[in-house]
Parts: C-alpha cells; sequence; structure tokens
C-alpha cells in the first residue's frame, strides 16, 4: 500500500506544481490589487492593518496566500473579512468573500479532482506494470527450472547410470561429489 502512495505522490506531483503556480498567480494579482488600493488609500484607523498586510507585494501577496488556504486573520487574530467590513462597507466583503469562495470550491476542487485522477492513473498502471513483471518473472522461473531439471538429469543420471544402478529422477542418488559437480557447472551458475 505504501509502494502505492508513493508512486500516486510521485505521478501527482506535477499536478501539485502547476496547481501552486497557478495558486501563486492568483494571490500575485490579488495582492497587486490590494498593495494599489488598501496598501495605499485607506482610513486612518486602517492604517496598523494597512502597514502589515497591505504596504508592499509581498505583505499582499502573503495576506492573499493565507486567506486562501484558510488563515485570513490579522496580526492581532481578527478576521480580514470582519476588518474589511468595518471600514470599507460591504462591497467589500462580497469581493472578498466571492475571491475566497472562488478559491476554496473552484480551485482547490480542481486541483483535488486532478490530483486524484493522475493518482489513480498512475496506480492502475502500476498494477498493470507489477502484473507484467510478475509474470515475466514467473516464465523465467520456469525456464530457470527446466534448465535446472534437465541439468540435473544430464549431469546426475549419467554419472549414476556409469554405476549401474539408476533409471529416474526418483531413485537418484545424489553423492557430495555430484552435488558440487553440480554447482560447478557453467550452465547451473547462469
Amino acid at each position: 500500500e505504501l509502494a502505492y502512495m508513493l508512486r500516486g505522490i510521485e505521478a501527482g506531483i506535477s499536478t501539485l506544481i502547476w496547481a501552486l503556480i497557478l495558486l501563486l498567480m492568483i494571490c500575485y494579482v490579488g495582492a497587486i490589487i490590494l498593495t494599489q488600493t488598501l496598501g495605499r488609500d485607506h482610513p486612518p484607523d486602517f492604517k496598523p492593518y494597512a502597514d502589515v498586510h497591505f504596504s508592499t507585494l509581498i505583505s499582499s501577496m502573503f495576506t492573499c496566500f493565507r486567506c486562501c488556504v484558510g488563515d485570513c486573520s490579522s496580526f492581532d487574530g481578527r478576521p480580514i473579512g470582519v476588518l474589511l467590513q468595518e471600514h470599507f462597507g460591504i462591497l467589500s466583503v462580497l469581493l472578498y468573500s466571492a475571491c475566497i469562495m472562488g478559491v476554496s470550491f473552484g480551485l482547490f476542487n480542481v486541483m483535488t479532482a486532478s490530483f486524484v485522477q493522475s493518482s489513480m492513473r498512475a496506480a492502475r498502471f502500476s498494477d498493470i506494470e507489477r502484473r507484467r513483471v510478475l509474470q515475466k518473472e514467473r516464465e523465467l522461473v520456469s525456464k530457470k527450472t527446466a534448465v535446472l531439471v534437465d541439468r540435473v538429469r544430464d549431469i546426475f543420471i549419467i554419472q549414476d547410470e556409469t554405476r549401474g544402478s539408476c533409471t529416474s529422477l526418483a531413485e537418484l542418488r545424489v553423492t557430495r561429489d555430484m552435488f558440487g559437480k553440480f554447482l560447478r557447472d557453467a550452465e547451473v551458475q547462469h
């Protein structure tokens, strides 16, 4: 099971990377808008929040990313949505809610579905590949066993027949010297 999970992660890593890139692009665009609006033009009582969360592109982008992943609170623990409503009115809350819902319900669901799909595809391929390898291994073991049985018959029966007592593998008596010769045989070692 662990191998399936690791193969699923391996197969889904490219999906995760592209999802992260898409999320960062969304946060970047959102950060530009937030820095230009909330970071520059804000009421005086919003200044401490604007300075910490929206004054630079990096701080706006980090705040936007935190809001997308569920931690949308200010430095003092107050929800940023409530702060926006208090200082900028209901329109800001509607825009904020639409963005968070779009990312949470839209983007994250698409990312999850894509990751699950690529993981399942890898698991299916892995299962088919495992069956193919197992079948090849069975065939190889079967061929090697047939070769070994033939060599046993060739080496031991011929050698025992020189003593005049053996007619089949069931009646074969293998001595230490005969077994040593068998192990040193070139065909047996391959």
